[in-house]
């Protein structure tokens, strides 16, 4: 699929196809996302503002953001 994604705070970012996500299991969804908004809780992120986003950083070294919340798809 192909995601925006960053790999630093306040780095670049760039449209790149990545990895389709996992299933969670017990009552997980996969949504086909057709478009998503970016708004300032993003640039919070984006910017290194937010703590789950610095921690997700630490615990997945190496490994892309792909930012954006608030998805329309099916």
């Amino acid at each position: 699929m192909l995601a925006a994604q960053y790999s630093s705070f306040g780095g670049p970012i760039s449209v790149e196809h990545t990895e389709l996500p996992q299933l969670h299991p017990e009552g997980g969804v996969i949504v086909k996302v057709e478009a998503t908004g970016v708004c300032k809780s993003d640039w919070h992120g984006w910017m290194g503002h937010d703590g789950d986003i610095a921690n997700w950083f630490l615990q997945n070294e190496g490994k892309k953001f792909v930012p954006g919340h608030e998805v329309s798809g099916t």
